[in-house]
């Protein structure tokens, strides 16, 4: 499996997703404590072929095989998941982490950190991180949602090698070609 470091036993994990127009890179960081500022281990996976369109409310169709099919190949169940996305849409219809969760047989939590609001997404909490303005949204399944919001709160920087890591050409964090 690619990537710099290996997992040897289950980890919090963050997962991240880059579209090219002809490939897709999934992307999985992992971590033992909230506040641990360096990654336990990276890897990353290739899948060749356009991905699906984009359909507005269907972010999932779009983005879940690709994690699926990283997750499963790990060598350890996760601990618990961190998403970028929502696990929870508007009402209680569910989003990206909660198809994830099923997908994935309800194997761990699934904690969705969104960049934007969802309009009507009612079990998501806004979440100011450091000096910014913007918050993240927070959204959970199979954990409290406010013990997953002290959770992202206590994060490090993490989900930013996460993405990184996503978009480097060659698949690895320190790419000095990437778009970062």
């Amino acid at each position: 499996m690619p990537g710099t470091k290996r997992m040897a036993h289950a980890q919090k994990l963050c997962l991240d997703v880059d579209y090219g127009a002809d490939s897709v890179v999934a992307a999985c960081v992992g971590f033992v404590e909230w506040p641990d500022a360096a990654a336990s281990f990276e890897t990353t996976r290739r899948f060749e072929g356009a991905p699906n369109a984009y359909e507005s409310g269907q972010f999932y169709r779009r983005e879940m095989p690709y994690l699926v099919e990283l997750v499963r190949a790990l060598p350890a169940a996760p601990a618990l998941i961190v998403i970028d996305g929502f696990v929870w849409l508007d009402g209680a219809r569910p989003g990206l982490g909660a198809h994830l969760s099923h997908a994935l047989a309800d194997c761990c939590p699934i904690i969705g950190v969104a960049k934007r609001p969802f309009a009507g997404a009612a079990h998501a909490t806004p979440l100011l991180r450091g000096a910014s303005q913007d918050p993240l949204f927070i959204s959970a399944i199979g954990v409290e949602l406010d013990r997953a919001v002290r959770g992202v709160a206590s994060m490090c920087r993490l989900a930013t090698s996460c993405s990184r890591l996503a978009t480097s050409p060659c698949g690895h964090p320190n790419c000095a070609v990437g778009p970062f």
